[in-house]
Protein backbone atom coordinates (compact mmCIF):
# COMPACT_ATOMS: atom_id res chain seq x y z
CA UNK A 1 0.00 0.00 0.00
CA UNK A 2 1.44 3.82 -1.09
CA UNK A 3 1.95 6.32 1.76
CA UNK A 4 2.87 8.54 -0.81
CA UNK A 5 2.57 8.89 -4.20
CA UNK A 6 3.56 11.43 -6.78
CA UNK A 7 3.24 11.90 -10.29
CA UNK A 8 5.23 13.78 -13.16
CA UNK A 9 5.72 16.86 -9.88
CA UNK A 10 7.63 19.79 -11.25
CA UNK A 11 8.03 22.19 -8.32
CA UNK A 12 9.85 26.05 -8.03
CA UNK A 13 9.90 29.13 -6.30
CA UNK A 14 8.58 32.30 -8.45
CA UNK A 15 9.29 31.33 -12.39
CA UNK A 16 12.56 28.81 -11.20
CA UNK A 17 11.69 25.36 -11.39
CA UNK A 18 13.68 23.24 -8.62
CA UNK A 19 12.10 20.23 -9.14
CA UNK A 20 11.37 18.76 -12.35
CA UNK A 21 9.12 15.36 -13.38
CA UNK A 22 9.86 13.58 -10.09
CA UNK A 23 7.33 10.53 -10.19
CA UNK A 24 7.84 8.16 -6.79
CA UNK A 25 5.59 5.73 -4.45
CA UNK A 26 6.72 5.24 -0.85
CA UNK A 27 5.21 2.15 0.49
CA UNK A 28 3.82 2.56 3.84
CA UNK A 29 6.20 1.90 6.96
CA UNK A 30 9.60 2.41 4.51
CA UNK A 31 12.00 4.54 5.66
CA UNK A 32 13.02 6.80 2.73
CA UNK A 33 16.18 9.10 2.92
CA UNK A 34 16.50 12.16 0.08
CA UNK A 35 20.23 12.80 -0.67
CA UNK A 36 22.07 14.97 -3.15
CA UNK A 37 24.24 18.23 -2.93
CA UNK A 38 23.34 21.51 -2.03
CA UNK A 39 20.61 22.81 -3.87
CA UNK A 40 19.80 19.86 -5.69
CA UNK A 41 16.06 20.02 -4.53
CA UNK A 42 15.67 17.35 -1.42
CA UNK A 43 14.27 20.22 0.98
CA UNK A 44 11.71 21.33 -2.19
CA UNK A 45 10.39 17.86 -2.19
CA UNK A 46 9.63 17.82 1.74
CA UNK A 47 7.83 20.95 1.33
CA UNK A 48 5.60 20.13 -1.41
CA UNK A 49 4.42 16.43 0.93
CA UNK A 50 3.38 18.90 3.63
CA UNK A 51 1.73 20.95 1.51
CA UNK A 52 3.99 24.01 2.51
CA UNK A 53 4.29 24.40 -1.46
CA UNK A 54 2.17 24.33 -4.24
CA UNK A 55 3.36 22.28 -7.19
CA UNK A 56 4.11 24.04 -10.61
CA UNK A 57 2.96 20.79 -12.26
CA UNK A 58 1.98 16.84 -10.79
CA UNK A 59 0.04 15.34 -8.36
CA UNK A 60 0.75 14.72 -4.85
CA UNK A 61 -1.39 11.61 -2.95
CA UNK A 62 -1.39 10.93 0.21
CA UNK A 63 -2.61 7.54 0.98
CA UNK A 64 -5.56 7.71 -1.64
CA UNK A 65 -5.95 11.53 -1.03
CA UNK A 66 -4.48 14.35 -3.95
CA UNK A 67 -2.82 17.06 -1.25
CA UNK A 68 -4.61 20.02 -2.81
CA UNK A 69 -7.83 18.84 -2.20
CA UNK A 70 -6.99 18.45 1.58
CA UNK A 71 -7.53 21.44 3.98
CA UNK A 72 -4.44 22.58 5.88
CA UNK A 73 -5.75 20.48 8.49
CA UNK A 74 -6.65 17.62 6.91
CA UNK A 75 -2.74 17.13 5.84
CA UNK A 76 -1.71 18.05 9.24
CA UNK A 77 -3.39 14.94 10.66
CA UNK A 78 -2.03 12.59 7.90
CA UNK A 79 1.83 14.06 7.70
CA UNK A 80 3.97 16.03 10.39
CA UNK A 81 6.86 17.88 9.66
CA UNK A 82 10.23 18.59 11.49
CA UNK A 83 12.36 21.80 9.93
CA UNK A 84 15.55 22.75 9.96
CA UNK A 85 14.53 25.87 12.23
CA UNK A 86 11.75 26.18 14.48
CA UNK A 87 10.56 29.04 16.68
CA UNK A 88 8.81 29.11 20.49
CA UNK A 89 7.29 30.73 22.74
CA UNK A 90 11.15 30.94 25.21
CA UNK A 91 8.86 30.73 28.44
CA UNK A 92 6.65 27.43 27.48
CA UNK A 93 7.21 24.05 28.85
CA UNK A 94 8.30 20.87 27.53
CA UNK A 95 4.64 19.35 27.70
CA UNK A 96 2.96 21.97 26.81
CA UNK A 97 5.10 22.69 23.57
CA UNK A 98 4.22 18.96 22.51
CA UNK A 99 0.54 19.71 23.43
CA UNK A 100 0.40 22.04 20.30
CA UNK A 101 1.06 19.00 17.73
CA UNK A 102 -3.01 18.13 18.87
CA UNK A 103 -4.02 20.87 17.63
CA UNK A 104 -4.73 19.85 14.12
CA UNK A 105 -7.42 17.36 15.86
CA UNK A 106 -8.91 19.78 17.76
CA UNK A 107 -11.97 22.14 17.07
CA UNK A 108 -10.85 25.71 18.27
CA UNK A 109 -13.34 25.89 21.22
CA UNK A 110 -12.05 22.16 22.54
CA UNK A 111 -9.39 22.13 25.23
CA UNK A 112 -7.31 19.84 25.64
CA UNK A 113 -9.18 16.31 26.94
CA UNK A 114 -8.12 12.25 28.12
CA UNK A 115 -7.20 11.57 24.34
CA UNK A 116 -5.18 14.14 24.03
CA UNK A 117 -3.34 13.36 27.82
CA UNK A 118 -2.98 9.58 26.29
CA UNK A 119 -1.11 10.92 23.04
CA UNK A 120 1.12 13.21 24.95
CA UNK A 121 2.18 10.70 27.79
CA UNK A 122 2.62 8.23 24.72
CA UNK A 123 5.07 10.97 23.10
CA UNK A 124 6.77 11.55 25.92
CA UNK A 125 7.49 8.29 27.00
CA UNK A 126 8.80 7.15 23.16
CA UNK A 127 11.14 10.02 22.97
CA UNK A 128 12.44 9.83 26.37
CA UNK A 129 11.44 13.51 27.66
CA UNK A 130 9.74 11.87 31.13
CA UNK A 131 12.76 13.95 32.79
CA UNK A 132 12.52 17.10 30.91
CA UNK A 133 8.63 17.24 30.57
CA UNK A 134 8.28 20.12 32.98
CA UNK A 135 11.36 22.44 31.85
CA UNK A 136 11.39 25.43 30.04
CA UNK A 137 12.62 24.75 25.97
CA UNK A 138 15.25 27.20 26.51
CA UNK A 139 16.77 25.97 29.36
CA UNK A 140 17.54 22.38 27.25
CA UNK A 141 20.37 21.53 24.87
CA UNK A 142 20.26 21.36 21.47
CA UNK A 143 20.02 17.55 21.28
CA UNK A 144 16.93 17.95 23.89
CA UNK A 145 15.02 20.57 21.45
CA UNK A 146 15.25 18.15 18.47
CA UNK A 147 13.70 15.35 20.63
CA UNK A 148 11.23 17.83 21.44
CA UNK A 149 10.22 19.03 18.12
CA UNK A 150 10.63 15.31 17.08
CA UNK A 151 7.85 14.91 20.04
CA UNK A 152 5.49 17.37 18.93
CA UNK A 153 5.62 15.93 15.52
CA UNK A 154 5.07 12.26 17.06
CA UNK A 155 1.60 14.20 18.61
CA UNK A 156 0.53 14.75 15.50
CA UNK A 157 -0.58 11.09 15.05
CA UNK A 158 1.25 11.42 11.43
CA UNK A 159 0.93 8.49 8.78
CA UNK A 160 4.07 10.31 7.57
CA UNK A 161 6.70 12.05 8.92
CA UNK A 162 8.74 14.44 7.22
CA UNK A 163 12.57 15.12 8.90
CA UNK A 164 14.49 17.78 6.96
CA UNK A 165 18.01 17.41 7.85
CA UNK A 166 16.81 16.35 11.49
CA UNK A 167 20.85 15.40 12.34
CA UNK A 168 22.06 19.54 11.43
CA UNK A 169 23.74 21.37 14.54
CA UNK A 170 23.65 18.12 16.62
CA UNK A 171 26.91 16.51 17.44
CA UNK A 172 27.51 12.77 16.71
CA UNK A 173 25.75 11.22 19.98
CA UNK A 174 22.99 13.31 19.76
CA UNK A 175 22.34 12.76 15.64
CA UNK A 176 22.91 9.04 16.26
CA UNK A 177 20.03 8.98 19.30
CA UNK A 178 17.82 10.82 17.38
CA UNK A 179 18.23 8.29 14.44
CA UNK A 180 18.25 5.40 16.47
CA UNK A 181 14.65 6.55 17.61
CA UNK A 182 13.26 7.40 14.46
CA UNK A 183 14.19 3.98 13.78
CA UNK A 184 12.44 2.41 16.49
CA UNK A 185 9.79 4.40 16.58
CA UNK A 186 9.16 3.02 12.67
CA UNK A 187 9.20 -0.30 13.78
CA UNK A 188 7.28 0.35 17.01
CA UNK A 189 3.58 2.04 14.51
CA UNK A 190 5.28 1.56 11.33
CA UNK A 191 4.97 5.23 10.59
CA UNK A 192 5.89 5.56 7.01
CA UNK A 193 9.50 8.09 7.33
CA UNK A 194 10.68 10.47 4.63
CA UNK A 195 14.24 12.12 5.45
CA UNK A 196 16.39 14.51 4.25
CA UNK A 197 19.90 13.90 5.04
CA UNK A 198 23.75 15.15 4.13
CA UNK A 199 25.35 11.78 5.71
CA UNK A 200 25.18 9.08 3.08
CA UNK A 201 26.49 7.01 6.13
CA UNK A 202 23.77 7.36 8.03
CA UNK A 203 21.17 7.25 4.76
CA UNK A 204 22.92 3.98 4.03
CA UNK A 205 22.57 3.08 8.74
CA UNK A 206 19.06 4.09 8.46
CA UNK A 207 17.06 3.74 5.23
CA UNK A 208 15.16 0.90 3.60
CA UNK A 209 15.52 3.30 0.43
CA UNK A 210 17.19 5.83 -0.99
CA UNK A 211 16.86 8.60 -3.43
CA UNK A 212 19.77 10.47 -5.05
CA UNK A 213 18.62 14.04 -6.47
CA UNK A 214 21.22 16.09 -8.48
CA UNK A 215 19.80 19.82 -10.02
CA UNK A 216 15.87 18.72 -9.27
CA UNK A 217 15.76 14.84 -11.05
CA UNK A 218 16.22 11.43 -9.54
CA UNK A 219 19.19 10.04 -10.80
CA UNK A 220 18.94 7.07 -8.60
CA UNK A 221 16.36 5.28 -6.27
CA UNK A 222 16.78 1.89 -4.49
CA UNK A 223 17.97 0.28 -1.40
CA UNK A 224 21.56 1.37 -0.05
CA UNK A 225 23.61 -1.91 -0.91
CA UNK A 226 22.49 -1.83 -4.50
CA UNK A 227 22.78 1.76 -5.65
CA UNK A 228 25.12 3.41 -3.59
CA UNK A 229 28.36 2.82 -5.28
CA UNK A 230 31.53 4.86 -6.40
CA UNK A 231 30.42 5.41 -10.02
CA UNK A 232 26.84 7.05 -8.50
CA UNK A 233 29.09 9.00 -5.36
CA UNK A 234 31.62 10.31 -8.93
CA UNK A 235 28.53 10.80 -11.04
CA UNK A 236 26.43 13.25 -8.23
CA UNK A 237 28.89 14.89 -5.73
CA UNK A 238 31.85 14.72 -8.17
CA UNK A 239 34.44 13.18 -5.89
CA UNK A 240 35.96 9.48 -5.86
CA UNK A 241 35.01 7.43 -2.57
CA UNK A 242 36.14 3.79 -1.17
CA UNK A 243 33.22 1.68 -0.17
CA UNK A 244 33.25 -1.36 2.25
CA UNK A 245 30.27 -2.98 3.74
CA UNK A 246 28.84 -3.46 7.26
CA UNK A 247 30.26 -6.68 9.00
CA UNK A 248 27.17 -7.14 10.84
CA UNK A 249 24.17 -6.13 8.72
CA UNK A 250 25.61 -5.05 5.26
CA UNK A 251 25.00 -1.82 4.68
CA UNK A 252 27.83 0.12 2.88
CA UNK A 253 30.14 2.58 4.14
CA UNK A 254 31.48 5.50 1.89
CA UNK A 255 35.12 6.85 2.31
CA UNK A 256 35.28 10.06 0.74
CA UNK A 257 38.63 10.57 -0.93
CA UNK A 258 39.49 14.46 -0.42
CA UNK A 259 40.42 15.96 -3.69
CA UNK A 260 37.69 16.47 -6.38
CA UNK A 261 38.49 14.43 -9.66
CA UNK A 262 40.88 15.38 -11.86
CA UNK A 263 40.55 18.26 -13.97
CA UNK A 264 37.80 19.91 -11.77
CA UNK A 265 38.67 23.26 -9.35
CA UNK A 266 39.40 22.58 -5.63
Amino acid sequence: MNAVKISNLCLGYGKKTVIRDFTIDIQKGQIVSIIGPNGSGKSTVLMSLAKLLNPQKGIVYIGKNNITRMSNKEVSRSVSILLQHNTYPSDISVRDLIYYGRLPHKKWYQSKDEEDQKVIAWVIENTNLQELQNKKINCLSGGERQRVWLAVALAQEPKVLLLDEPTTYLDISHQLELLELVKKLNQKSNMTVVMVLHDLNQAAKYSDRVIVLKKGQIVSDGAPKEILKKELIRKVYNVDSRIYYDEIDGHPIIIPNKNKLEGERI
